[in-house]
């Protein structure tokens, strides 16, 4: 069943309750982890990719929504000796990676139409040099990067490297689900000769690490490849008007999230404060840097936090309600029930690899890579939690959601968009979800898991 559409019950039926902090999460179980909170280790599934990685062999790193892609990919590359660059289709994930946009990379702007062979003559001198030094490209949210941009690539690395090998021999780590969103106005990657011809094993991951509910698990699996039996429509149907505390809503459109963010933090009473962020470097490199430019809230806002902080227990996407402010941060209750203390926080776009030189404890001199940083911005990692795009909310965990995915229009919105809580008790639908999946992308991802 590819299609599944229901008439939309109207959303003031079913609002969530006004927000307040004495409405409180604590009646929501929640485990504050998109990765391993098993904790901070591999599972068996994990460490095979990594020591693949490891190994030298070109890898494509895929697996479910909520299976801990994204952490293993981070884990093996603490592992990885050499040159790594690591980017994003998107400006927001290369953020949260602490790299950059694989455009950014290979020195281009998005060329549309350019062919392999002319996007070479496009790039600038800097990142050809740059390139020449790399090791290994890690390239997440793969499924956003089209063939087009995946092909480009492969000819800018083969002729910055003068090296006519796949990606100019460069070890690939490729990390993505191609059941999820899709690039835009572009074929898939897989569909590339330069995916065919990169030599790229397969690790496909199965263990969920974000839902332990084993209902759920099925409902979501089947919402992926569009095969949904009676009793995964029933539990999902059972969600539609539930009601749950301080959801954020999951909307298609960025025009009913920006009504929604408007509408909640106007209700609260009092002065909004703002805080300015501050930045430096090519501010160019900034443009999908999660972090707000300017960040306004109330007292009671709900809000969400926007990096992982294991040690803090707070993840990208983690809700709360703020308590207080003051100059240098924010007091915000989260959903666990634990009040913390958010300050200033700095994501840079690391834009290279030098050598450096360290002494030890011993006296012994030591030659490392230190980062390039070619910008930096820093603010109070929050944005207002009223609501999110489907797009903005993919790699985030939420406790609890109110997602509005009737007018979903693409492939994988509608599992993105479901697969964002960690527990089906948090989530709460409008209606039913319009389901959408790609025949290509499920036939490639079948022969994947079957392997």
């Amino acid at each position: 069943m590819n299609n599944i559409h229901t008439n939309s019950i109207a959303s003031s039926q079913k609002r969530r309750i006004p927000y307040k902090r004495e409405a409180a999460f604590h009646n929501i179980r929640t485990r504050n982890t998109d990765i391993p909170s098993r904790v901070g280790q591999l599972n068996e599934g994990q460490s095979k990719a990594r020591d693949l990685i490891v190994r030298g062999q070109s890898l494509f790193l895929t697996g479910n929504a909520g299976t801990g892609k994204s952490f293993c990919g981070r884990e093996a590359i603490k592992s990885k000796n050499g040159n790594i660059a690591v980017t994003a289709a998107s400006g927001s994930a290369a953020a949260l990676l602490g790299g950059q946009t694989l455009h950014n990379l290979l020195g281009i702007k998005p060329a549309v139409g350019v062919s392999p062979a002319e996007v070479t003559k496009l790039v600038h001198g800097d990142a050809k040099e740059s390139m020449r030094k790399l090791d290994l490209l890690v390239i997440d949210e793969v499924s956003m990067v089209g063939a087009e941009l995946f092909e480009q690539a492969n000819a800018i690395l083969q002729d910055a490297r003068d090296c006519a090998d796949p990606f100019g021999g460069v070890q690939l780590l490729l990390v993505g689900d191609f059941l999820q969103l899709k690039p835009i106005n572009d074929a898939w990657a897989f569909e590339s000769d330069a995916w065919k011809a990169a030599g790229l094993e397969s690790a496909v991951l199965t263990e969920s690490m974000r839902q332990e509910d084993p209902e759920f698990v099925d409902l979501l699996n089947a919402v992926r490849v569009g095969e949904l039996g009676n009793a995964n429509e029933s539990l999902l149907r059972s969600r539609i008007g539930s009601e749950i505390a301080n959801p954020i809503e999951v909307h298609t459109h960025r025009k009913s999230v920006e009504r929604a963010n408007e509408q909640g933090l106007g209700l609260l009473p009092g002065q909004a404060k703002t805080y300015t962020c501050t930045e430096s470097g090519n501010r160019a490199l900034l443009s999908g840097c999660p972090l707000e430019h300017r960040l306004s809230i109330k007292k009671g806002s709900a809000v969400v936090h926007l990096v992982n902080n294991r040690d803090a227990g707070l993840v990208n996407g983690s809700q709360g309600v703020i308590v207080s402010m003051r100059e240098d941060g924010v007091i915000v209750e989260f959903a666990d029930g634990a009040t913390r203390t958010i300050t200033a926080h700095s994501m840079e776009v690391i834009t290279g690899w030098r050598d450096a030189s360290i002494y030890t404890k011993e006296g012994v001199r030591k030659t490392i890579k230190e980062p390039i940083i070619g910008a930096r911005r820093t603010q109070i990692p929050l944005r207002l939690g009223f609501a999110s795009t489907v797009h903005k909310a993919q790699g985030q965990t939420y406790t609890s959601a109110l997602c509005s995915l009737g007018a979903s229009w693409e492939a994988g919105q509608a599992y993105v968009g479901l697969s964002r809580v960690s527990d089906i008790q948090g989530l709460s639908l409008t209606c039913m979800p319009r389901i959408h999946t790609d025949a290509k992308a499920l036939a490639f991802m079948k022969s994947i898991s079957n392997d």
